[in-house]
């Protein structure tokens, strides 16, 4: 199967575009497989006030010190 011919690289295509080209697409690529989960998770609200109270009591039940 032959690529397109705009997918071809003109003979004055230096390295630096060409490895931008790749950078991209392989953005592109990781942009179209996220996790739905994952996603989920980052549209989240932020913690709310008193999250870091919490982690501090946390740790001190562990048993962990600063």
């Amino acid at each position: 199967m032959q690529r397109h011919i705009i997918d071809r690289p003109s003979s004055g295509q230096d390295e630096r575009s060409t490895t931008r080209r790749l950078h991209e697409f392989l953005k592109l690529d990781r942009q179209s497989g996220v996790h739905p989960a994952f996603r989920a998770l980052h549209t989240r609200r932020p913690a709310t006030r008193g999250h870091g109270r919490v982690l501090q009591y946390l740790r001190i039940d562990q048993g962990q010190t600063v």
